[in-house]
């Protein structure tokens, strides 16, 4: 069982109207453990400054599930928007402003945790708005670190610092190489491995309204 468009059990809400997405373990097996994600398409928000998502919803919450709203550039590493602990219903609207200017953004609505006494949440009428605008876009870069055991994929904005000195060893001439002895006496110089050159940890599904996928009016 996972995000649906078919209310299996007739839940109703005041905050959907006609087809809307639902995660709902009551119907579900019993003892199933849910973690469901609604993941939107990749939405183009280089030309819009001022991102808000908004929706609607109904989140029936049992003893131990949590439903929140992330963003992401890459749809692996996710942002919170917002988490709900409780239960809670009405219209929302957040503001995202780290996604302006970005030329691929992604939403998803996250149902976790959710077993034996698990409930539901149902979401509808989605959109993500922004205000246009004439500033450059911002190019997401991803990069992808593997290790033996698995992989690590971390996500940074592109630098803007186009002159950063750090692009190249600032140490391009060993001091020692001038030495009397015709060996390196620093066998282990720090200056061989520029200590920039490390990755920075900063840090499908879809929406159910096709009219909504779309970012910024675009």
């Amino acid at each position: 069982m996972t995000w649906s468009e078919e209310n299996q059990i007739g839940r109703t809400s005041d905050y959907w109207q006609g087809k809307f997405a639902i995660a709902d373990h009551g119907a579900a097996a019993e003892f199933i453990k849910m973690d469901e994600q609604l993941v939107t398409p990749p939405i183009d928000c280089s030309r819009h400054e001022d991102v808000k998502i908004a929706f609607s919803h109904t989140f029936s919450k049992g003893l131990f599930e949590t439903a929140s709203v992330d963003w992401s550039y890459d749809a692996q590493n996710w942002t919170p928007v917002i988490k709900y602990w409780a239960s809670g219903e009405g219209e929302e609207e957040f503001d995202v402003p780290d996604a302006d200017l970005h030329e691929q953004v992604f939403f998803r609505f996250y149902y976790a945790n959710a077993r034996l006494t698990g409930e539901y949440w149902g979401v509808d009428n989605v959109q993500v708005t922004g205000v246009p605008s004439t500033a450059p876009p911002i190019t997401t870069t991803t990069t992808t670190t593997t290790t033996p055991s698995s992989t690590t994929t971390t996500t940074i904005p592109a630098d803007d610092d186009t002159g950063d000195d750090d692009t190249a060893d600032d140490d391009t001439v060993d001091e020692d190489t001038g030495d009397d002895d015709s060996a390196d006496d620093d066998a282990s110089d720090d200056d061989n491995i520029d200590d920039d050159s490390g990755d920075v940890d900063e840090l499908p599904a879809g929406d159910d309204d096709d009219d909504d996928a779309g970012c910024c009016g675009c």
